[in-house]
C-alpha cells in the first residue's frame, strides 16, 4: 500500500464518517488500507493531506485537536 492509498483511505474515512476520535480510530475506520501502518505513519499521512490543503488541524486545548476537511463543516478528529 502507498501513502498516496492510505491518505485517500483516510480522508475517505473522514467524509464518511463525521466526528471520528483519536488516530487510532480513524486508522479503525480507514479498514485494511491503514492496518499496515503505524499510527505515526498515519498522522505524518494526515499533515500531508493538511499541506495539500484538503484538511485543517486546529488546536483544540493541550491535546485534543480538531480536523476539518475540505468541504466538511463538522468533521472532528483528537491528535496526541
Amino acid at each position: 500500500m502507498s501513502v498516496t492509498d492510505l491518505r485517500q483511505a483516510l480522508l475517505q474515512a473522514l467524509y464518511d464518517h463525521p466526528g471520528a476520535h483519536a488516530t487510532t480510530e480513524l486508522m479503525e475506520l480507514a479498514g485494511g488500507v491503514a492496518e499496515d501502518w503505524k499510527e505515526n505513519d498515519v498522522k505524518h499521512a494526515l499533515d500531508g493531506l493538511a499541506d495539500a490543503n484538503l484538511v485543517r488541524w486546529e488546536a483544540r486545548g493541550d491535546h485534543a485537536w480538531v480536523l476539518t476537511a475540505r468541504g466538511q463543516d463538522q468533521l472532528t478528529s483528537s491528535r496526541r
